[in-house]
């Protein structure tokens, strides 16, 4: 049987890794023959003792010209009779393209895209590097019109397949049920942003907007869901302390901490916010989409795309604090026309952004490259 490898040298841990080994999974339960290729008791290693998914210990390699380790991967690519690997961390591109020089023809690079190309690489460098690539998935147009514009990449190898999520509403909980578990008041209107503790993530931004609008609205409060970064930003945290005790907001702004079901979460917020200044690709607000939840996002990266360049979903500018309150205002005004926009955003999800019609379109592009 034709192995598909997943390849991912890296030893962190953050929406690269986590939807890299989901997929690892996903495509496995499809019918693929899947190895993983990890670094040992990285999080990616950790995170695979709950799917079991067949295992090979790579180093983590060197970025570029790691000549050593490709030797040793591409002997192990051979044992294992891998036909295509799969990679989403671009520091892997080079090693892979060097395996790729190593086995027959056949062997293809897959590359699922996860950051953005905003600036030009059509250098000789990259353009070679990009070259062994046979499959590039962009999971956005505006990713896939970076590409086009800003490397020589060769546009009809571009495939736009969006990411997907597998958690969808439950039933399990009702809104007062959900609050009563996160502890947050059954009477206020809750935004809510859900995240890693990061300056990037807009949490101390929404500190500041609450401060404004608890000034007009004095039942509006703040729910902050994360953690922080494994072995840093202590002094960020402690950042979001200090503003909220600054502000007197203490009664009105709840932390809790990361939660791996998150439905308590959604359910018992009233507005989801993306307040992230360039998000690729915001996993937990097709999360919230899913939900049916009335959205607030910044209007950047692939937030917009998302939803839908504001059909979806309120778009402001970032860190602009006087538009966040107009786009709040006009959900917390007119809360049924909120309820309604969610709605279509809700629709818009099950239909674009769910695991079965995700895995089905990157099933029929695989196909034509590796059997199962």
């Amino acid at each position: 049987m034709e192995t598909l490898a997943f390849y991912c040298s890296s030893v962190s841990w953050g929406g690269l890794e986590m939807n890299f080994i989901r997929y690892a999974q996903w495509m496995r339960e499809r019918g693929f023959n899947v190895v993983l290729y990890c670094v040992k008791d990285a999080y990616i290693d950790e995170k695979n003792k709950e799917y079991q998914i067949p295992v090979r210990y790579v180093a983590h390699n060197k970025k570029y010209f790691d000549y050593s380790n490709a030797s040793k991967v591409s002997k192990q690519f051979k044992k294992d009779k891998v036909k295509a690997v799969w990679i989403r961390d671009r520091r892997d591109m080079n090693i892979m393209g060097l395996v790729k020089s190593k086995l027959n023809k056949g062997f293809k690079i897959i590359y699922q895209q996860a950051m953005q190309i905003d600036v030009k690489k059509k250098d000789i460098f990259h353009t070679r590097r990009f070259s062994k690539i046979d499959l590039w998935i962009s999971p956005l147009e505006f990713l896939a019109e970076q590409v086009k514009e800003n490397t020589n990449f060769p546009a009809h190898k571009i495939h736009q397949i969006p990411l997907a999520t597998d958690k969808v509403a439950g039933t399990k909980l009702n809104k007062e049920e959900a609050r009563r578990q996160l502890e947050i008041p059954q009477d206020k209107f809750i935004l809510g942003i859900l995240g890693r503790l990061d300056p990037l993530k807009g949490q101390h931004f929404l500190i500041k907007a609450l401060a404004e609008l608890e000034k007009e609205h004095k039942d509006v409060e703040l729910l902050i869901v994360g953690d922080l970064t494994h072995n840093e930003g202590e002094d960020y945290y402690q950042l979001l302390q200090d503003e909220v005790q600054n502000l007197g907001l203490n009664n009105k702004i709840h932390f809790r901490p990361f939660m791996k079901d998150t439905e308590a979460f959604y359910k018992a917020i009233d507005v989801f916010v993306m307040a992230s200044e360039g998000e690729t690709f915001g996993m937990v607000t097709i999360e919230a989409m899913s939900y049916g939840l009335p959205i607030i996002g910044t209007r950047s990266a692939g937030t917009p795309e998302i939803l839908g360049q504001g059909i979806y979903g309120k778009l402001y500018e970032v860190n602009n604090i006087k538009d966040f309150s107009t786009q709040f205002n006009g959900l917390y005004k007119n809360y049924e026309a909120a309820i309604e926009m969610g709605s279509k955003a809700q629709e818009k999800a099950l239909k674009t952004f769910t695991k079965t019609s995700v895995c089905a379109a990157l099933e029929d592009l695989l196909s034509p490259h590796i059997k199962k």
